[in-house]
């Protein structure tokens, strides 16, 4: 998805696509152009004025709706817009009055055909959305949509608010009787192709049990598990109130006990104004807010009290609780609209009877054990924690597994978890039970985990071994399916290296720090592929492996390396990670690895320090190409490493080093190449050994020492050494870069 206003120039086409517009704009559209570039070097363009007409009628929102494919051949697109936003920015109401949703031309067909997109309706008992499992809905509501109603208009805003309902099922004069499906819905926001949001996720629930609370987004899209094409859900879309140039009224007026979710909008500096009523003897409300930047966030909470006093609470974090309430408001507003355009918040809620309790005793009941201090953390699934996170709360997006892994050099027997319910009760759930089980799901109705680490981890801090060596796997339920009913985790101490992979059952590999390591003073969870034991990928089968994300430490790029029939698993892949996931493209059969080992340091044979890894990659004798082997830094730990490359064993070749950015305030790089100088090579002439080093290479940096040169595309090509004997690269906690 693109707004008509982001600053996008070209986009490059891979697949046939096909572009629907949704734009409150009824005179300008002229302006917004398209220009295909084929691959016979022509090019077309169209108007977006050309396929998008304006709707007006008595019941309907006034928007312009177009659909416009781009011919096969069409290799990219040039976007054209004039001086449409010229004299806009992402705080006037007009930067997201247009609405561009690219889909893959072979998407549209059958009940997609017109992409089964759903813009601004007006219709008393809401939208009904219809969806199958191979045509998702798209729910698309630009800003400064006027709602015409009897010849009233009701101007614009710059709040898309959508609020989804479960199906009406009774019949209308409008309306036909239909039956709730029994279908699963996941609710996610559409991606913009210009800046992606790590976690899309809105909401998952089943089609029998909508979530009624209203929330702010331009795009959305509806996806179910359901194979036939049937009505899943209402949903009312129109542009909300506004009490302030970017302030949004939304709330709700609570008459049962109930709990959900609101959060800021992604791609929008909207900002909102939450009113909540409630209608209760003696109601108490919980907030479990995750984790924000105070700097750039203002949250406010407005409490009015039966007794009829009131207070106001000022950027609350983690988990607050307010008893014999009759109203609450939760603002928040960004320090600044442009700069803090990106930060976000999530707060989720329940309420429910005040407890019969005294004030001062602790809110759990005494099945349930105190938590932690730490941070209140609402992560995509899935994630990782280890046992020493600096956690508290952990606020559930959906149903939630949960798997342990640990090396045993600590005494875990105080670690708990504590599973908060829908219905304010609770429970918990201690090491002993949950190292036993392979693995332990919470209850449905599970909102909230607690954690308790006790005094654990208080002796130890992240250069101790003890500090990553448990580990917890957060799964979503939902995945568990019956080739997955374990996870598909493969942990170390399983002394198993064959593995299963599929596309509806990645894998899991798990190496607790000291797990593999006779020797616990070195902090080096090394992994490798042994080539010799790895099966051959067969033809158009590619697995991708990822760094499993911690929940608490946000990894912009999970990303380590692609797998195929071209690119094989090699012995060169050796890294330092706690748990990597393995996906594949593979849909009806699993893909069998093997060969994803570990090795010990300080054995007599690798030596280090107690910071620093020796990491070593040897080849056959007989020289042949590698390509794209990893050399990366561990996100998640503090160790150093050595990594000694011994490539060619005496026979021609070259060396290319793409090195991605990194900071050289924090990191010390190292580039140690030892080559023989002469056209011909014995063990006799090992004399002749040359050495040179280089420093704190930086990308983009013209070098020309050593027979190295650095071109502008940060690739670093040795094309002047005849016989690499080694090759060693050292460096301290950087990005990761490729050898």
């Amino acid at each position: 998805m693109l707004f008509g206003s982001d600053p996008v120039a070209r986009i490059n086409i891979t697949e046939p696509l096909c572009v629907f517009l949704v734009s409150s704009d009824k005179n300008h559209l002229s302006k917004l152009t398209f220009t295909s570039s084929f691959v016979n070097g022509t090019c077309a363009t169209v108007k977006a004025s050309e396929f998008a007409h304006w709707n007006n009628s008595l019941f309907l929102n006034t928007v312009s709706y177009g659909k416009y494919c781009f011919d096969d051949a069409t290799q990219s697109v040039l976007l054209g817009r004039g001086d449409l936003y010229t004299d806009e920015n992402p705080t006037s109401v007009r930067w997201r009055d247009t609405i561009l949703l690219f889909l893959e031309k072979s998407q549209v067909k059958d009940h997609c055909k017109e992409g089964n997109i759903h813009y601004p309706n007006h219709n008393p008992d809401g939208n009904v959305v219809s969806a199958s499992a191979d045509c998702p809905a798209f729910i698309l509501i630009p800003t400064l949509t006027n709602e015409t109603v009897l010849w009233v208009s009701k101007p614009g805003t710059a709040c898309p608010l959508i609020h989804l309902f479960r199906l009406d099922t009774e019949a209308s004069s409008f309306t036909l009787k239909v039956e709730i499906p029994n279908a699963e819905v996941h609710v996610t926001t559409v991606q913009n192709g210009l800046r992606k949001i790590a976690d899309p996720t809105i909401m998952t629930f089943a089609a029998s049990n909508v979530p009624n609370w209203p929330f702010l987004r331009n795009a959305i899209m509806i996806t179910t598990n359901m194979t036939e094409w049937r009505p899943l859900l209402n949903v009312e879309q129109d542009n909300g109130d506004q009490t302030g140039p970017l302030t949004c009224a939304m709330g709700q007026e609570l008459t049962s006990y109930t709990s959900g979710q609101f959060d800021s909008d992604p791609y929008g500096v909207e900002e909102f104004r939450y009113t909540f009523n409630l209608f209760f003897p003696d109601p108490e409300m919980t907030f479990d807010i995750a984790p924000y930047d105070a700097g750039c966030v203002n949250l406010t909470f407005e409490v009015n009290y039966l007794d009829g006093t009131n207070e106001t609470k000022f950027n609350l974090t983690d988990h607050r609780v307010f008893a014999n309430v009759e109203g609450i408001v939760v603002e928040f507003h960004r320090t600044d609209p442009i700069k803090c355009a990106s930060q976000e918040v999530y707060i989720r809620y329940s309420l429910r009877d005040s407890p019969p309790v005294h004030p001062t005793e602790a809110p759990l009941s005494s099945k349930c054990i105190s938590l932690s201090p730490g941070a209140v953390i609402s992560p995509k699934l899935p994630f990782m924690l280890f046992g020493s996170d600096n956690v508290s709360h952990i606020i559930l997006r959906e149903p939630t597994c949960v798997a342990v892994d640990s090396s045993n050099l600590v005494d875990m027997s105080p670690f708990a978890l504590t599973a908060l319910f829908s219905n304010g009760s609770c429970s918990s759930i201690r090491w002993n039970d949950l190292s036993k089980a392979e693995l332990f799901c919470f209850d449905a109705t599970t909102t909230t985990v607690l954690l308790h680490r006790g005094d654990t981890f208080d002796r130890f801090n992240e250069v101790h071994n003890e500090w990553r060596s448990v580990i917890l796997m957060f799964l979503a339920k939902r995945t568990l399916n019956e080739e997955c009913q374990d996870g598909n985790i493969l942990r170390v101490s399983d002394d198993k290296d064959q593995f299963n992979v599929s596309a509806a059952c990645p894998a899991f590999v798990t190496m607790p720090n000291a797990a593999a390591n006779t020797n616990t003073d070195y902090l080096c969870p090394v992994m490798l592929f042994d080539s010799i034991e790895v099966p051959w990928i067969p033809r158009n089968v590619k697995v991708d492996m990822f760094t499993v994300p911690n929940g608490l430490v946000h990894l912009e790029d999970s990303y380590i390396m692609t797998y195929t029939a071209d690119r094989q698993p090699q012995i060169f892949d050796v890294f330092l990670r706690n748990a990597v996931m393995l996906t594949t493209n593979v849909t009806d059969t699993a893909v069998t690895l093997e060969g994803l080992a570990t090795y010990s340091i300080g054995d007599g044979t690798l030596v280090g320090s107690a910071l620093r890894c020796p990491l070593y990659a040897d080849t056959p004798s007989i020289g042949f190409a590698i390509t794209d082997s990893l050399i990366s830094s561990d996100p998640y730990g503090v160790e150093d490493f050595s990594y000694w490359l011994q490539p060619f064993g005496g026979f021609n070749g070259s060396v290319d080093f793409r090195i991605e950015s990194y900071s050289d305030l924090c990191v010390d790089l190292q580039i140690i190449c030892t080559y023989l100088n002469k056209t011909t090579w014995s063990p006799s002439e090992r004399r002749h050994l040359t050495k040179h080093a280089l420093y704190n290479v930086l990308p983009h940096k013209s070098i020309d020492y050593c027979g190295l040169n650095n071109d502008v595309h940060s690739l670093l090509t040795i094309d002047t050494i005849t016989y690499v004997v080694h090759l060693q690269a050292r460096y301290h906690k950087s990005h990761v870069y490729h050898v």
